[in-house]
């Protein structure tokens, strides 16, 4: 068995550490430390809020195009491997290609605006 690359503390989709039941911080290795560090590097970057009620065609293309590259210049993604797609539901699905394998993130305007709906 390979050793972990990278291991992080887990972040669940309320934005909260993941506990375990004992209360400790839950981790996340090698590419699903590469999908979450991803994951709030485009969250940060306000780009997707401003997404939300817009309806040029042009600005989204735009901006995704923007979070693709912003994605691809962490060293643990494979250059040119990076796609952003818009289905009809909503949910905008991010693949890329790792240096440990692939990672797939799908998001909604609701986790955009950090609704949650429980």
């Amino acid at each position: 068995m390979s050793e972990q690359q990278w291991i992080d503390i887990f972040i669940n989709d309320d934005r909260d550490i993941q506990l375990d039941v004992a209360g400790m911080p839950g981790y996340t290795d090698d590419r699903a430390t590469i999908a979450q560090d991803i994951k709030h590097m485009i969250m940060e970057t306000g780009i997707l809020v401003e997404l939300i009620a817009e309806r040029s065609r042009e600005k989204w293309l735009a901006n995704m195009n923007q979070l693709e590259l912003m994605v691809e210049e962490d060293v643990r993604i494979v250059p040119g491997t990076v796609e952003i797609d818009q289905t009809e539901t909503g949910v905008i699905y991010l693949t890329a290609e790792t240096v440990m394998g692939p990672i797939q993130w799908p998001f909604s305007i609701d986790q955009i605006n950090g609704v949650n709906n429980d």
